[in-house]
C-alpha cells in the first residue's frame, strides 16, 4: 500500500492509503489547486492531475423529444402574457445581487471596513437625494419667474453645487480610509494569513514582540507591490532563522543531537537538489526557505524544531565545552572523516575553494555531523552547543 501526503488549505496531510487518497478524489475534498507528494518522487504534484472531469449525462431521444413538447406547450401558453408584460424584476435582482456580494467581500476581506463602507452607502444616497432636490427646487423657483432655459441652466447649477459637496465628502473620507482603517485591515487579513503556519502561531504564542515586529515588516512589503509570498520568505530569512541561532544552544542534549540528525539528513538530500546550500550551511550563510527541498518528514521535524527553539527556557544555558576542549574534542570527529574521505575533510575548511565540489562538499559535511551524532549524547549536545555559540 502506498502512502500518499496530500497540502491543502495551507496544512500538510498524510501519510494516507491508497483507499483514503481514492475516497478524497471521489468525495471532491481535493481542489485542483491543491498538492499530492509520494514518497520517491522529486517534487509535489497538483492535484488536477489527479482529479477527472466528472461524465457528462446524455438524454435518451424519447426525454428529448418530450421535453421539447413540453416546451413548446408552456411557451405558446404564455408568449401572449410575456409579449405585453416587461419583466421587472431582473433591474431588482441585479441590484440585489450586486449589493450582496460586495458587502458579502467586505466582510470576509475586510470585517474592519464595514462602518465606513455603511457610512460610504448612506452618504451616497443623502448627497444624491439632496443634489435631486436643489437641482429641482431651483428649478421650480427660476421656472416660476424666468424662461423653461433658466430653469434647466438652474438645475445644472444646481447639480454641479449638489456634486461638489459630494466629492467633497467623498475625499475626507477616502482620506480617513486610507489612513486608519485599510491599514488596520491590511494587517488582519496578513495576519491570518501567517497565523495558518504553527511556526508563527509559536511565535506569536511565546514571543509576541518578535510576531509583532515580523507582522510590520511583512505589512511594509506587501504595500511596496511585492507578492505575499516573496514577502514571508524574504522576512523569514531575516528574523525566523536568527531565532532558531539565537535560542538552539538553550536547547537539551536529546533536542541538540536531532538537530543534527537533521541537518545530515538535509545535507544529503541537498547534494540531489541544490548542493550549494550545504557551503552556505558550513560558512554561516543564510539559506532561506529550504522546505521545497525537504521531504514532508523532514519538514515536520524542522518545524518541530523552530517550535522548540521559540518555546526554550532562555534563563538558564545548559553545559558546554571551553575551547580547549571543544577544539580537541573536534580535531577527533575531524580525523574520523579524514579517515573515511580523505583530503577531501579539507573541504569543511571555509578558506578552500569548492566551486564545482559543491556536492562533495554536501558528502563531507553529512559524514562530519554523523560522527558527532555517533559520540554519547551528552558529548554530543554540548560539543554542538559549544559550535553553536562560537
Amino acid at each position: 500500500m502506498a502512502d500518499w501526503y496530500l497540502h491543502r488549505g495551507g496544512q500538510q496531510e498524510g501519510p494516507i492509503g491508497d483507499a483514503n487518497f481514492q475516497e478524497a478524489l471521489q468525495s471532491n475534498a481535493l481542489a485542483p489547486e491543491d498538492w499530492v507528494w509520494q514518497p520517491g518522487w522529486d517534487a509535489w504534484k497538483p492535484a488536477h492531475e489527479f482529479l477527472t472531469p466528472p461524465p457528462i449525462g446524455r438524454e435518451t431521444d424519447s426525454e428529448l423529444e418530450h421535453d421539447g413538447r413540453r416546451l413548446e406547450d408552456g411557451l405558446s401558453a404564455t408568449q401572449q402574457v410575456n409579449a405585453t408584460k416587461p419583466c421587472r424584476r431582473w433591474p431588482a435582482i441585479l441590484i440585489f445581487c450586486s449589493l450582496g456580494g460586495f458587502f458579502a467581500f467586505v466582510l470576509v476581506a475586510e470585517p474592519q471596513a464595514i462602518p465606513y463602507r455603511l457610512a460610504g452607502a448612506l452618504n451616497g444616497a443623502l448627497f444624491g437625494a439632496t443634489g435631486g432636490l436643489l437641482g429641482g427646487g431651483l428649478a421650480y423657483l427660476i421656472q416660476r419667474r424666468f424662461s423653461k432655459a433658466a430653469a434647466s441652466i438652474g438645475a445644472v447649477l444646481g447639480f454641479i453645487t449638489s456634486e461638489a459637496i459630494n466629492q467633497g465628502a467623498m475625499f475626507v473620507s477616502d482620506t480617513v480610509y486610507t489612513s486608519a482603517i485599510r491599514p488596520q485591515a491590511d494587517r488582519a487579513l496578513l495576519e491570518r494569513r501567517l497565523l495558518s503556519e504553527p511556526v508563527f502561531a509559536t511565535l506569536k504564542e511565546y514571543q509576541p514582540g518578535t510576531f509583532d515586529h515580523y507582522m510590520k515588516a511583512v505589512v511594509t512589503g506587501v504595500r511596496s507591490g511585492e507578492p505575499i509570498d516573496a514577502t514571508i520568505g524574504r522576512v523569514r530569512k531575516v528574523i525566523i532563522e536568527p531565532i532558531l541561532a539565537a535560542n538552539a544552544p538553550y536547547l537539551s542534549d536529546a533536542r541538540l543531537v536531532a538537530y543534527l540528525k537533521l541537518m545530515a539528513a538535509e545535507f544529503e538530500l541537498f547534494a540531489e537538489a541544490k548542493p550549494v546550500l550545504c557551503v552556505y550551511s558550513l560558512r554561516g550563510q543564510s539559506l532561506g526557505d529550504v522546505r521545497p527541498y525537504l521531504t514532508p518528514e523532514l519538514a515536520r521535524q524542522e518545524l518541530q524544531l523552530l517550535q522548540d527553539a521559540i518555546k526554550v527556557d532562555k534563563r538558564r544555558l545548559p553545559p558546554s565545552y571551553p575551547a580547549a576542549e571543544r577544539d580537541r574534542l573536534l580535531e577527533g570527529v575531524v580525523a574520523k572523516v579524514a579517515e573515511k574521505h580523505g583530503d577531501d575533510v579539507l573541504l569543511l575548511d571555509p578558506t578552500t575553494n569548492v566551486v564545482g565540489r559543491e556536492r562533495r562538499v554536501c558528502e563531507i559535511g553529512a559524514s562530519y555531523f554523523h560522527e558527532i551524532i555517533v559520540l554519547p549524547q551528552a558529548t554530543a549536545g554540548s560539543l554542538f552547543r559549544s559550535l553553536l555559540a562560537n
